[in-house]
């Protein structure tokens, strides 16, 4: 899970979307059955793993340039939009705004690799695909 908040973090700031303000939507991780095997086995649940990352994936607060909307855009866009943590904790803001805005998958087969998908500043839509 530690790989996985790390992985959550890029190495620059996305671009915040003037018309939506946020550092990024909603995140997909998609395990691959031998990491979603280790991860189940490990006792972790959806809500444990969703709170687990959002805990780890920040950003320091003084990442935030100009060019990227400033600091008090953003606080003031997350208040708006209720989020669980909207003015940031110890100088570091959250990736997400949520713990419900990761999402989980497993998909792929074999070997040990999984990723990290990112939301383009919007609300993620999943269906669900049947044979």
């Amino acid at each position: 899970m530690n790989s996985i908040a790390t992985a959550m973090l890029t190495e620059e700031l996305p671009d915040p979307d003037i018309s939506y303000g946020v550092i990024s939507g909603p995140v997909l991780v998609a395990f691959g059955p031998q990491h979603a095997k280790i991860v189940a086995a490990e006792g972790w649940t959806i809500e444990q793993m969703r709170q687990f990352l959002f805990d780890k994936a920040r950003y320091e607060m003084w990442r935030f340039t100009p060019w990227h909307q400033g600091l008090e855009s953003q606080v003031k866009g997350r208040i708006v939009r209720k989020a669980a943590e909207p003015l940031g904790n110890n100088g570091m803001i959250t990736m997400v705004e949520h713990p419900d805005d990761i999402y989980f998958t497993v998909t792929g087969g074999f070997g040990s690799h999984s990723a990290v998908f990112f939301g383009a500043y919007a609300p993620l839509v999943m269906k669900k695909i049947t044979d």
